[in-house]
């Protein structure tokens, strides 16, 4: 193997090095600067781990960063197997370029680690074996349900192989200590940068000045021979402010996680290189890939959280600002921060001081996941055993863990568990078992919640449409990502809505949202993806749907992915039948609806309407052969009865016997009752439209009502909760003005409307009224939907 090691070690390195750190056998929590050595630390490691006759894991957070250290990897490494595991392989026709068992280096996302670790039998062959595990960007522990299945994962990893090492890598630990203690480790810290970071901050008076003033700083960059990083809030912004780059002369362009992998991995590419000088991106940039740049640009210090605008945390910031500065190129690295005049200069930000990593087992829907996945693991089987397992967990270790025996009971009570007597007189209690459905959510790694909304939703519904059963694959949590809805949407999506047949939203719709347990925002965008689906089946092309929703090709292809998946697991559910008497997830439903959710299944997967579908039908002919069929005319399963033997020998691949055969049973297939399931027997989905009144604009008003206002002075008021903080005076005659774009261009801004909101205006009162008015009419209102 060729060897990593550099000519000259960077300080940190020397002294772990020196300390023998790494060499301990203990596992260690390491805080290094970006740039400082992290990677070559880890590659030594593994290095050295794989000369000595054992196997290691790399856990990359994104699967970008995996593909780069795969190439990495594969290209340095000689005589040993290097593996990649992420969503991108392992699928027909994406098979892995090196199996688990022959890897003796695997690569993967956190993801992938915990499908390993739940099905620890079926790794049997290699997880002994393994010696080092790698997690880079281990402060992503503390993230939602990426960072629960990255601590579930770690747990039962540790229990299979006790003797393997971690070593945890990040640049922004807020509880580095805590963390090594956890692990039982030690820790280490550094705050040394091989190219110093000078901080500036550019102020503005009025939102509209930044796009000049984002072309004057790079401008002092770029001219110098250096490249620019910009990090916009939005993936709307960053073409805006690239395509305003480009007009001003500059080599610019925009990264973010709408586009294409290889569009994205294009652009990274060139960037590299010779061809683009600024890269305008959302967070796709923030971790892990190495983007040689001088100047790191945050254009906006807020990011929304799904529900408002808040201020970027210090771990953000400096997961950004970090990557400024090219060792050996550039003398200083600077971060840049856009921030209004009147808002305060914001030097906390320079402090490295980050926020602490918080175990998201506190979240009891995160846990009970976790503990499905124990129990399907087998690693845990009893109440015993499960709060001995939970208490090594990270969120015990913070005093943060969520209340093990009520979720217990709850999910005993759902249908998720059931306790069975003892099997020998040894046992002393009696062992937790998963029900049906609870094996369903491990299987396909789902939420327990997402599997019990799945039975109940069918349970309302006996005879559902495919819009239905989008819509019910559409609302759950594991449905991702979600795609929002602007107010300029909602005249559109009622008239597609129009269109579909339903018989969810035309019984009770304002229920459904409660009934799912999601605001009716979310319920709104769950409609927009279940539209997008159904439209791919219609047409099968994403540029098309995605034309016509207002969203990016890329999105609609992750939908339909996330859809495909949860259908399978839903005709699980659907499956469920009486089998014997102590099992309590028993569900019934009519015989076909499990086969028009497979059916579904594969209209999604394939992107064939209810009709193209229907050749499947026919024994032989799979979603390949049914869109050859489909190419040249054949649209039906009627199509194919009708069709001459010679034609479809034409096709090329088929005997005259087979084709012979194929129209003889698509001639039977009209007389059964199989062609029935194809046809949609809900009513056309009925809608009410509130009668908004036209001087003000709802979207604005929607958006001034999350905003908060404070009184600067007496005739200036302060507003926050944006993308950026604003200033609103009030002239002579209650005139209002406001230093946004919005209002520059003859607006009733947000901001403007916040601060009338405030101080009682009596036009824009009625108006918020008439936003927060609950009709409970018996048909859908998307309207009300998006204010609510």
């Amino acid at each position: 193997m060729t060897s990593f090691l550099p000519r000259g070690l960077t300080p940190p390195q020397q002294q772990i090095m020196d300390m023998g750190l790494l060499d301990s056998g203990f596992n260690c929590v390491l805080q290094m600067s970006t740039g400082s050595g992290k990677t070559w630390l880890a590659d030594r490691t593994i290095e050295k781990t794989l000369n000595d006759g054992r196997r290691a894991i790399y856990v990359c957070p994104t699967r970008a960063l995996a593909a780069e250290r795969y190439e990495h990897w594969h290209e340095r490494s000689h005589g040993y197997q290097v593996g990649i595991f992420t969503g991108d392989f392992g699928k027909s026709g994406s098979a892995y370029p090196v199996s688990f068992s022959e890897a003796h280096l695997l690569l993967m996302t956190p993801e992938r680690l915990d499908s390993c670790t739940r099905n620890w039998r079926s790794h049997w062959d290699w997880i002994p074996e393994t010696d080092l595990v790698v997690i880079d960007e281990f402060h992503l522990i503390g993230d939602g349900y990426r960072g629960a299945r990255l601590e579930g994962a770690l747990m039962r990893l540790r229990r299979l192989n006790p003797f393997l090492r971690i070593v945890a890598l990040s640049a922004t630990f807020g509880n580095r200590e805590e963390l090594a203690e956890w692990l039982d480790g030690v820790d280490y810290v550094a705050n040394w940068r091989p190219v110093p970071l000078t901080w500036k901050y550019v102020h503005y008076k009025r939102a509209e000045e930044k796009p000049d003033l984002l072309v004057q700083e790079v401008h002092q960059t770029t001219r110098h021979g250096g490249k620019s990083l910009v990090f916009a809030q939005s993936r709307r912004r960053a073409e805006a402010l690239a395509g305003h780059l480009k007009l001003n002369g500059f080599r610019a362009s925009h990264h973010h996680a709408g586009l294409e992998y290889d569009t994205r991995r294009k652009i990274e590419h060139q960037f590299r290189g010779t061809d683009i000088d600024i890269v305008v991106a959302t967070s796709t940039l923030e971790v892990g890939l190495n983007m040689p740049v001088r100047q790191v640009v945050l254009y906006d210090v807020q990011q929304f959280d799904g529900s408002d605008f808040v201020p970027l945390s210090k771990t953000k910031v400096w997961q950004r600002v970090g990557r400024a500065g090219r060792f050996g190129l550039d003398t200083r690295g600077e971060a840049v921060l856009f921030t209004p005049s009147w808002g305060g200069k914001g030097t906390d930000y320079e402090q490295q001081s980050f926020e602490p990593c918080q175990s998201s087992l506190a979240n009891p829907r995160a846990l009970a996941e976790q503990i499905v996945a124990e129990l399907a693991s087998g690693l845990s089987r009893t109440r015993t055993e499960l709060r001995r397992t939970l208490s090594e967990s990270l969120a015990s270790f913070q005093n943060r863990l969520a209340n093990v025996e009520s979720l217990l009971d709850d999910m005993l009570k759902g249908g998720l568990l059931t306790e069975h007597d003892r099997t020998n007189q040894n046992e002393k209690e009696f062992r937790l078992k998963l029900t049906k459905i609870g094996r369903i959510a491990s299987r396909h790694m789902l939420s327990p919640q997402t599997v019990l909304m799945f039975r109940t939703l069918l349970g309302r519904c006996e005879s559902p449409t495919f819009f239905d059963l989008l819509i019910i694959a559409c609302v759950s949590d594991d449905c991702d990502p979600v795609l929002p809805v602007s107010f300029e949407e909602i005249p559109s999506l009622s008239d597609q809505l129009a269109c579909e047949r339903s018989s969810l939203l035309n019984r009770g719709p304002h229920e459904l949202p409660v009934l799912c347990g999601i605001s009716p925002r979310r319920f709104l965008a769950a409609l927009k993806m279940a539209l997008a689906v159904r439209g791919y089946t219609r047409c099968g092309e994403c540029e098309d749907v995605a034309e016509g929703l207002d969203c990016y090709p890329l999105e609609i292809k992750r939908v339909c992915e996330s859809v495909e998946r949860l259908l399978t697991a839903m005709a699980s559910i659907a499956e469920l039948t009486i089998t014997t008497s102590n099992e309590i997830d028993v569900f019934t439903s009519p015989a076909e609806v499990p086969k028009k959710i497979r059916l579904l299944t594969q209209m999604v997967g394939a992107g064939l309407n209810e009709e193209e579908i229907s050749l499947t039908f026919v024994p032989g002919i799979g979603t390949t052969w049914a869109k050859r069929l489909v190419g040249v005319g054949v649209r039906h399963v009627e199509d194919l009865a009708q069709c001459r033997e010679d034609d479809l020998i034409a096709l090329g691949g088929i005997s005259r016997n087979r084709a012979k055969q194929w129209v003889e049973q698509a001639a039977h297939l009209m007389a059964s009752d199989d062609i029935y399931l194809l046809r949609d027997v809900g009513e056309k989905i009925g809608q009410r439209m509130c009668d908004w009144p036209s001087e003000i604009d709802p979207y604005r008003l929607r958006r001034a009502r999350s905003l908060a206002v404070r009184r600067a002075e007496h005739r200036e008021f302060v507003v926050t909760g944006g993308s950026d903080p604003h200033k609103v005076v009030r002239g002579a005659g209650n005139i209002y003005e406001c230093d946004c774009i919005d209002f520059a261009k003859g607006y009733r801004c947000k901001h403007l409307l916040a601060v009338q909101s405030h101080v009682g205006d009596k036009e824009v009162m009625r108006a918020s009224s008439l936003m927060s008015d609950s009709s409970q009419s018996p048909t859908i209102d998307l309207f009300q939907l998006w204010m609510s």
